[in-house]
């Protein structure tokens, strides 16, 4: 995996203050391993991490088309986002998460239509929408100038 991109199906990996978080072949499970490789402890997750994030607490926030779930250090659920929360949102197909200093979350959303494309969204805990830029399929990636405030 080359950094900064993560290519479904392959794995994922985010350093945690333990060792690492990784999800592999977009299963639904994660896994936390230490230093020298051995399982801490596995989250079994709906569906498959397609993306994940931890913040500054370490817990761990993981997405893909079930949504997104936030787990603990000690692998309880505190929060959750699906489409039955926030219609607005649309089908899910998480692909990124930057989780930001006020917990709030920037996505990657690809709508799993065709020819729907991916929308990038700013959502907070409470369930809110803060922004939304949208792209097409296959249309020039272009970068809005209010997407720099982000």
């Amino acid at each position: 995996m080359r950094r900064g991109r993560d290519a479904p199906g392959t794995g994922l990996v985010r350093e945690s203050t333990r060792g690492f978080m990784v999800a592999m072949g977009a299963e639904p499970l994660l896994r936390e391993h230490d230093r020298q490789g051995a399982v801490l402890r596995s989250i079994p997750c709906e569906g498959a991490v397609l993306a994940l994030a931890l913040n500054y607490a370490g817990d761990v926030t993981v997405g893909g088309s079930s949504g997104l779930r936030r787990y603990s250090t000690q692998s309880e659920l505190l929060w959750s986002l699906s489409t039955a929360d926030l219609p607005e949102l649309g089908p899910t197909d998480i692909r990124s998460i930057q989780v930001r200093d006020n917990n709030n979350m920037i996505l990657v959303n690809r709508i799993p239509r065709p020819g729907a494309g991916i929308s990038l969204l700013e959502i907070t805990e409470r369930k809110e929408i803060v922004r939304r830029f949208a792209q097409e399929r296959g249309a020039r990636c272009s970068t809005p100038a209010r997407i720099a405030a982000v």
